[in-house]
């Protein structure tokens, strides 16, 4: 049985060499899981990454690595996604819908961070990763077993070129739970 899948692997990766997950196929028809499967080889993910997001609109496919490169597909005209679209100018539509997917994953990525946090001369300071249009608040409770948040309105909000830093300027005398929020 695993000689069998070997030779249909090899056999299906000599037909196309694209960035479809071809596993996921053959574990249906093989009864695996095919979410305990992922593809090993580094030649098919840009600079060895193995993992990114995916964002479709329409007939077009955008792809974007965690090192940032990308690759975005016309499915109507490239359905196994041999041809990156990326390496040649762009007519107006998929351009469109290039820009369309980029915004969509821009908003689905964009997402605060922490890298930092500090109780520091009487101050609780976070620091989360900087991003474009980034309009970070800083909210507080005391207990997680509730949804009562608390906007912390006299927080500090500083851009510091590669972070941005909160600071609450008079933590609670208790405990306190804190979190980040793009607004």
């Amino acid at each position: 049985m695993k000689t069998a899948l070997a030779l249909f692997l090899l056999a299906a990766l000599a037909v196309s060499a694209s960035t479809k997950n071809i596993l996921v196929v053959i574990a249906d028809d093989f009864g695996i899981d095919s979410h305990s499967l992922y593809n090993t080889n580094p030649a098919a993910n840009p600079a060895g990454s193995l993992t990114g997001r995916a964002a479709r609109l329409a007939q077009y496919k955008l792809i974007r690595w965690d090192t940032g490169a990308e690759k975005f597909y016309d499915l109507a005209a490239d359905s196994i996604e041999a041809t990156n679209l990326l390496t040649r100018p762009l007519a107006d539509a998929p351009q469109a819908s290039l820009d369309q997917l980029r915004a969509r994953l821009a908003a689905w990525t964009n997402t605060p961070k922490i890298h930092a946090e500090a109780l520091t001369s009487g101050a609780f300071i976070a620091d989360a990763g900087w991003f474009v249009n980034a309009d970070f608040t800083l909210w507080r409770t005391a207990d997680l077993a509730t949804v009562n948040w608390v906007r912390v309105t006299n927080a500090a909000v500083q851009d510091r070129g590669d972070t941005i830093r909160l600071t609450d300027p008079q933590p609670s005398g208790g405990k306190a739970f804190y979190r980040v929020r793009q607004e």
